[in-house]
């Protein structure tokens, strides 16, 4: 019996290892200006989020939009606004009173419109993704 070759590249991990960044490292490609999005609920990465809004100050004029974000939105208080508008899709409490001050923005959208708004308008995005198994397939839970 002959063993068959993977469907995958088996040294995909040492080809992508190179381009693992820290959250403040990932950060600072981010450019004056420029459309971030941040993932949704659960897959909202915390730590970039944390490190975007220690540049602020570094980065006037960027939109962040995102549709759905649980807990603290460090980016939507009163004292970034100069530096970051928030855009947001769904509006949850972490962002209520920014958007109702007229300091952010809400845009109504169709669930299913929002793919094509990230891959024709955002300039970077972040959102937290499974490891993968050793074959890099995203896992189901």
């Amino acid at each position: 019996m002959t063993k068959s070759k993977p469907s995958f590249d088996t040294g995909w991990r040492d080809q992508y290892r190179t381009q693992i960044l820290t959250a403040d490292q990932a950060v600072k490609r981010i450019r004056p200006g420029q459309r971030i999005f941040i993932g949704t609920g659960c897959a909202e990465p915390l730590e970039l989020v944390t490190a975007l809004s220690q540049r602020a100050t570094e980065l006037p004029d960027t939109e962040i939009v995102h549709l759905l974000t649980f807990g603290d939105a460090p980016y939507a208080h009163r004292e970034l606004a100069h530096y970051f508008r928030v855009n947001s899709f769904f509006i949850a409490e972490n962002v209520r009173d920014i958007i109702q001050e007229g300091l952010g923005d809400y845009t109504p959208i169709y669930l299913s419109d929002i793919p094509a708004v990230v891959r024709q308008r955002a300039d970077a995005a972040g959102c937290g993704i499974d490891p993968g198994d050793a074959t890099g397939r995203i896992r189901h839970v």
